[in-house]
């Protein structure tokens, strides 16, 4: 009876680490379980020696009548032999080593390793801290043998959250409505609690993301949960291209793209204002501003989307059209021409020796920074386009990729957009009309606000 007893407390031992840490190993239909886990809820330790000349071995010494006495074990790799107490035994299915840690099967170590209770909890307390709730889990002094309660934490969603706990509860033991009050806070979905002889598991749902803490305490531990402040974005960046001595594309007319994407961009900064953004611009008035000091000021301004304005050329004279970039390796001819020409004035930066150069490590980990963002800053570049085409009709030119240089050391959404061709004299004169520089404006400020209601609710977790 003894040794049934034992099995089976030890059996629920080891199924508990097998559902709550997913530990265990299944070999030739053999459940197998690592040295470490079962000597450490033991009480014990472990280790791996390798005398020189011989096999390595890990031993084991597990503790007993508070720690007056021990028991040592002495295992094997892939051997049937233990050495328990300088006497061999002989098992009836060896050991496993995988990477280096040790794996009993479950009915060798229910066998050989002394009686252990699974702790037992007495009681399941529920609180409120302002805006944080409490969940308490207590232990039956008298019936542990140790104060220490193992835990695993799983986050299984944004909105569900998972407690296993190393104890179980008593048949009878109602906890299910002292929980019920939680589900009354305005984030809580739902609650569920399951115990058994392997381990106590609490399922938590939520409304919207929270955050959460373990905290163990002398006699249990502490869950607390807590609504997370809602992520919001609040801070723009223009970017209106070239300025000072560096005019940009220059119209039939003598129009300089410098003064048409400035006044641009002030007028797109009025209507994000007014929504209640907070708006900077790289340069306020006709100054040459260098891309890399574009890129800083991002930074410094915590910026959370960053738009590049511009007006666009080609030989070709006919071509007409509003279209915005995303940074990433160009897919044709004319976008890596567009990406040539805005990046001609960084070429000339580096040919000046006074400049420094960035290293090729820093761009590589610059482009795997901003690839984070690869997805917003194509959404971004969407809902711009699709503005432009609500509020102005224009040629629809797309949405496009390319490896700008102003873009590539900005880690946040970012888009380059081309108001239109200058070389098109027909569109170097609207772009002269203040009238239709205000709806390219409204239609980039549009398309930001729409994106930032999408990119909240994921940075908020919903999807």
């Amino acid at each position: 009876m003894a040794l049934k007893k034992l099995t089976r407390l030890l059996r629920g031992l080891l199924c508990f680490y097998c559902i709550a840490f997913a530990s265990s190993k299944i070999y030739n239909g053999i459940e197998y379980v690592p040295l470490t886990a079962i000597v450490s809820q033991l009480n014990g330790r472990c280790w791996q020696i390798a005398p020189e000349g011989t096999a390595a071995r890990y031993i084991a010494i597990i503790p007993i009548d508070s720690g007056s006495y021990s028991l040592e074990y002495s295992f094997i790799p892939d051997s049937n032999l233990v050495i328990h107490n300088n006497r061999k035994l002989k098992l009836p299915v060896p050991a496993l080593v995988e990477n280096n840690r040790l794996y009993l099967p479950a009915v060798v170590a229910a066998a050989i390793f002394p009686e252990l209770d699974v702790p037992v909890l007495s009681t399941i307390e529920t609180d409120r801290s302002g805006d944080t709730l409490i969940v308490r889990f207590l232990l039956d002094p008298l019936r542990a043998k140790t104060n220490s309660l193992l835990y695993q934490a799983r986050r299984n969603s944004s909105l569900e959250y998972q407690l296993t706990l190393g104890c179980r509860i008593d048949s009878g033991f109602i906890t299910q409505l002292r929980l019920l009050n939680l589900t009354s806070s305005s984030f809580f979905n739902g609650i569920k609690l399951d115990s058994n002889t392997v381990g106590t598991t609490l399922l938590c749902t939520f409304r919207q993301p929270v955050a959460e803490t373990v905290i163990t305490r002398a006699n249990g531990l502490e869950l607390r949960i807590f609504s997370m402040p809602k992520r919001r974005v609040t801070r723009i960046m223009l970017d209106p291209g070239h300025g000072g001595k560096d005019p940009g594309a220059l119209g039939r007319l003598g129009t300089e793209e410098k003064n048409i994407v400035l006044d641009i961009a002030r007028r797109a900064r009025d209507h994000l204002k007014k929504q209640g953004f907070e708006v900077f611009l790289t340069r306020e008035g006709d100054e040459y501003v260098s891309l890399a000091d574009r890129a800083e000021k991002a930074v410094q301004s915590q910026a959370q989307v960053f738009v590049s304005i511009h007006a666009n050329w080609a030989e070709n004279r006919s071509a007409c059209g509003l279209e915005t970039y995303f940074l990433s390796e160009a897919k044709t001819d004319w976008e890596r021409a567009v990406a040539t020409r805005e990046n001609e004035v960084f070429e000339r930066e580096l040919a000046n020796p006074f400049i420094k150069k960035e290293d090729p490590v820093s761009l590589i980990l610059a482009d795997l920074a901003q690839h984070e963002f690869l997805v917003e800053s194509s959404e971004l570049a969407l809902r711009i386009q699709e503005s432009a085409l609500h509020l102005m009709r224009p040629s629809d030119r797309g949405v496009k990729q390319a490896n700008f240089y102003v873009l590539r050391n900005i880690f946040m959404p970012a888009v380059l957009v081309e108001c239109g061709f200058l070389s098109n004299r027909q569109e170097e004169q609207l772009l002269r009309r203040a009238e239709h520089r205000e709806k390219i404006a409204r239609a980039i400020a549009e398309g930001i606000v729409n994106f930032v209601k999408l990119y909240e609710l994921r940075l908020n977790g919903n999807r």
